[in-house]
Parts: structure tokens; C-alpha cells; sequence
């Protein structure tokens, strides 16, 4: 039949007959059907599809497109490639590496194996814009704040903060120092905590600082290792532990000074006054435990140290009696030797020398043995020998002492026998005269024999010994000046 249609039908599954396959012999089409309802229609440009198209795989040769839309379509230029393309221009690309997503055929975002690159301007908000410009990457708000992330070559990268695209630095940081720069305040959580620091360092997190406030006032706190270690508030600054300075620092009040002498802790430490460009310490404690004062040292007047050419520093107890007190000075000469001076009547009360004499009412004079109580000198001498060779028992000065007493004792410890005598001598300057008296000696015989003599200006008190036996010989010599 011209222009006939053949027609396939069959059980449609409810006792009726239902329609499968039409081909239409009027129009060319073939259709498809499921129950009698169309569900693929052939036509002279293609196929039409009423419902799902199921597959596990399409394959088509290059693109599919809109119907009578030739600008607008996807498919595949290659292998292992894909396009969407929208107004004749590729919107979406992607291969086996790498997606892209276009405007107007330009790239503006794209993966790689580290993530995401972005070209030109991210816009989050209706005035919030992320840009790059020159290897800067700029995060502009809608409130006018920006943020830099300057990759520069020429120069150290930075990374800013401002207000405003021209306006000055809120936060600056460096690759070249790493440090960070701050333009007005800095605000941290307040733990109101002396042990738990608001401020702190990495990897030292027990370590910086803190506020706390005891219900009246602020204590702004420094933490070491988790213990507060000093705080400043209203009344000062309070140290829990000892306060150094470095080696040329020194601690400061006002106009005035206190340092070190040393770099070393607990050693010299002095007070300087420096107002007026004055620079004479007013004391000083040396690193040997030393005090020296260059001015007056005062108890209300009581006590005074000053120092003079003839007598070098000098400590002065003043006479506080109105009634007939004295004043006396202590004070040290060049030579080493200690005095106690009877600054009222102008003499010498007490003399030491640096050999350890010492003498009493001796005027101006040092002491001539090893006490000395006006004219009357008292000296002590231990001599051990084991031979019968005379030797001197004691000496002095012919210039010095005219007579003296000595009382000798002597130990035999070969024998444990002891002997004891007493002489009185006598000079002229040129010879001695003595005489021995009060002779005990507790053995069989005495342990020595004695004499005396003048040698080039010394009066020598001479002994020898009866035997070689071991024997310690001491002398006690009370001798009275010339």
C-alpha cells in the first residue's frame, strides 16, 4: 500500500493488544513503543526520546548539541578530552590531567597536582574581592580593609594588612627579618591567671605574659616557666627572685646611680650621685667586701669617715659628751698599721702594726716587740734544737730597750726533765751585764748555760745547750725602753 503503515503488535501483558514497532511508509519514521506508548521516534535529523535513555556507555564520534543551537554543545575533541561550549565559546575543558573552567574561551581557574591556580580576580561578596597584581595577591573587603601578599623578587616577601588600598600598615610581616610590625593595639584573651600566660612563645608555652587583677588592682605579670617571677602595678614593680645587671649597666634613681663594678654577680657594687655631672662614688663595696666612702659617713653627726693625705680614709667617733668626752679616729696608714687616735688630746692610744705588734700609749710611736704598754715591752720566742751549738734565744734593738727580764723555761723530751731561770740584763751599748737567779731544773744536771753580748747594734741573749738532746727552749722577755 502507497504510503502504508506496517505495524507490530502483541499481548499487552492485561488480555488486550498493544502496539510495538510502526513503520510509519507517509513520513519515513520508525517508532518504538512500550505497551503502545512511544518512546523512540526516527526522524530526518535524528532520533527522538520520550522518558530515560539507559546505558552503561554512550559512544558518540565528536559532540552533542542543542536542537537548532549550533554554538552551544559537549563532546570530545580527542581522545581523553572534553569540552562544554556555550555561545561558540568553551566554557569547560577538561583532559586527563587537568580541568579548566573559562570565560569567554580565557582560563580562570585550574587544577594541578598541588591544587587550584586562579587567574584575575575572586570575588566572595559584592565588595569582596581577591585579586592579583604584579606577584601581589590582594584580599579586599568590603569594609575597606585589605590584605597583601606581596611575592616580590627584587625584595623581601611581605605580608600586610591595611586600611584602605592606599592606606598606612595595620600588620606588616617580613621574610627578610621574619619579624612583624603593628600599627595600634594589640589585644589577647585576659586569663586573669599569675601562672597562665596571655602572651607567650612558641614551643615555651608556660613562658610571657599576663594580667591579673586581685579585685582592686591590675597586676601586670611576667611568667617563667610557669611561675610569675615579677608583676608591675600601681605601687611599682615587685621582683620575686634576685635583679642583675649587665657588666656597664647599673640600676638608676632619678639623678642618681647604682651599678656593679664588675660584670660577675655578687661582686663590687658602688652609688654614684652623677647630678650635676658629678662623678666621685659616694661609697663603694669592692668585690673583697670592702666599704670605702669618699664623703662623710653620718649617725647624726656621730660618726663620720673622710680620708686625708697623711692618714687615708679615717673613721671618727665624736665626742657626744658635753661634759668631758673625747673624740677618737680609726684609721690605717700606707705601711699597713692600725691606729686608734686620741683626737682631743692629739696622741696615740693604740698602735697595731702589720706584723701584728701592739702597742698601748706608746704616743707616736709604732711597738717595738710584740706588746708594748708605754716604756714596758713584752715579747715571747720558741726555739727547738737537738745540737750543743750556741744560739740566740731573743734579741733587741740596743737603740730601742736598755734592760730587760726574761724568764726561760726549756723542755728535754729525749729525757722528760725540765729546767726553768730567770736573768736580768743590763747595756751600756757596748757591753752587757747579767746576772741569773730563781735556777729549778728536774733532772741531774741543768739543760743549758747562758750568756749575752752585743752584736752590730742587737743585744743577743746567747744559750747552749749541755747535750744534743731535743729540747724546746721559750722566752719571755719584759724589757724597758731607753
Amino acid at each position: 500500500q502507497d504510503d502504508g503503515n506496517i505495524i507490530f503488535r502483541s499481548d499487552n501483558g492485561s488480555g488486550g493488544i498493544a502496539e510495538y514497532i510502526v513503520i510509519n511508509g507517509g513520513n519515513g519514521s520508525t517508532m518504538l513503543k512500550h505497551y503502545g506508548s512511544t518512546k523512540l521516534v526516527t526522524t530526518a535529523t535524528g532520533v527522538e526520546i520520550t522518558g530515560n535513555l539507559d546505558s552503561p556507555q554512550i559512544s558518540i564520534n565528536d559532540y552533542i548539541s542543542h536542537n537548532g543551537d549550533s554554538n552551544t554543545y559537549f563532546g570530545f575533541d580527542s581522545a581523553d578530552t572534553f569540552s562544554l561550549v556555550t555561545g561558540g565559546t568553551s566554557a569547560i575543558t577538561a583532559d586527563a590531567n587537568t580541568a579548566y573552567l573559562r570565560y569567554q574561551g580565557s582560563s580562570k581557574l585550574f587544577t594541578t597536582n598541588g591544587g587550584v591556580t586562579v587567574t584575575g580576580a575572586l570575588t566572595i561578596g559584592t565588595n569582596d574581592l581577591i585579586t592579583e597584581e604584579s606577584g601581589q595577591l590582594k584580599i579586599q573587603s568590603g569594609q575597606g580593609v585589605v590584605i597583601n601578599i606581596d611575592n616580590n623578587d627584587s625584595g623581601p616577601d611581605l605580608f600586610r594588612i591595611t586600611k584602605g588600598s592606599t592606606g598606612s600598615n595595620i600588620l606588616q610581616i617580613s621574610t627578610a627579618d621574619n619579624n612583624a610590625t603593628f600599627t595600634g593595639k594589640i589585644y589577647g584573651q585576659d586569663t586573669n591567671s599569675t601562672t597562665v600566660p596571655t602572651f607567650s612563645f612558641t614551643g615555651h608555652t608556660d613562658s610571657g605574659l599576663s594580667l591579673y587583677n586581685d579585685g582592686s588592682s591590675d597586676y601586670v605579670n611576667i611568667i617563667s616557666d610557669g611561675g610569675r617571677r615579677a608583676y608591675f602595678n600601681t605601687a611599682g614593680i615587685t621582683s620575686m627572685n634576685n635583679i642583675y645587671t649587665a657588666a656597664t649597666s647599673a640600676f638608676r634613681n632619678y639623678a642618681g646611680t647604682w651599678a656593679g663594678t664588675t660584670g660577675q654577680a655578687g661582686n663590687g657594687f658602688y652609688f654614684l650621685n652623677n647630678s650635676g655631672g658629678n662623678t666621685v662614688k659616694a661609697m663603694e663595696l669592692s668585690a673583697g667586701g670592702n666599704v670605702s666612702f669618699s664623703g662623710t659617713l653620718g649617725t647624726a653627726g656621730d660618726i663620720t669617715a673622710t680620708s686625708s693625705s697623711i692618714q687615708g680614709t679615717k673613721l671618727t667617733l665624736a665626742n657626744t659628751n658635753s661634759g668631758g668626752g673625747r673624740e677618737f679616729t680609726l684609721f690605717s696608714n700606707a705601711s699597713g698599721n692600725f691606729y686608734i687616735y686620741d683626737d682631743t688630746a692629739n696622741i696615740t692610744r693604740l698602735a697595731i702594726t702589720s706584723s701584728g705588734a701592739v702597742g698601748v700609749g706608746t704616743g707616736g710611736t709604732d711597738p717595738k716587740m710584740a706588746l708594748q704598754v708605754e716604756e714596758l715591752g713584752i715579747d715571747t720566742r720558741t726555739s727547738t734544737v737537738s745540737s750543743t751549738q750556741t744560739f740566740s734565744v731573743h734579741d733587741f734593738l740596743v737603740s730601742q730597750f736598755r734592760s730587760a727580764r726574761y724568764t726561760i723555761q726549756i723542755k728535754n723530751t729525749t729525757d722528760s726533765t725540765y729546767h726553768v731561770t730567770e736573768i736580768l740584763l743590763i747595756h751600756d751599748g757596748t757591753d752587757v751585764y747579767m746576772t741569773e737567779y730563781g735556777t729549778i731544773f728536774t733532772g741531774s744536771a741543768a739543760e743549758a748555760t747562758f750568756d749575752a753580748d752585743i752584736s752590730v747594734g742587737v743585744v743577743r741573749l746567747r744559750v747552749t745547750p749541755a747535750s744534743s738532746d731535743n729540747m724546746t727552749f721559750k722566752a719571755v722577755c719584759h724589757g724597758i725602753t731607753t
